[in-house]
């Protein structure tokens, strides 16, 4: 997973980030281990914080196997102001 170039991570049930591979903090900005411990939600623009917590909450409730994001765009927040990165959910995946 170290060398793989797609921002790949790993979360518990409450969104914390437990590892994250070092593309992922490239694409969004931070140290390789810099976002490990945090919320999910400091990947994302700050107004959307709640309703990501609340989409995690819904799917923990009643998990079904689907791509991230399917039929909406997905965006997230770099470190600072200077990065903006934008992910498309797509069916095919």
């Amino acid at each position: 997973m170290e060398t793989n170039s797609n921002g790949l991570l790993v979360a518990d049930t409450n969104g914390c980030i437990g590892m994250a591979i070092p593309a992922l903090g490239k694409m969004f900005g931070y140290e390789r281990e810099e976002p490990v411990g945090h919320p999910l939600e400091i990947l994302l623009p700050e107004a959307e914080h709640q309703h990501h917590r609340d989409m995690r909450d819904g799917y923990l409730n009643q998990p079904v196997a689907r791509p991230m994001g399917i039929g909406r765009d997905l965006h997230g927040q770099g470190k600072g102001e200077s990065c903006q990165v934008r992910c498309r959910g797509d069916a095919s995946w």
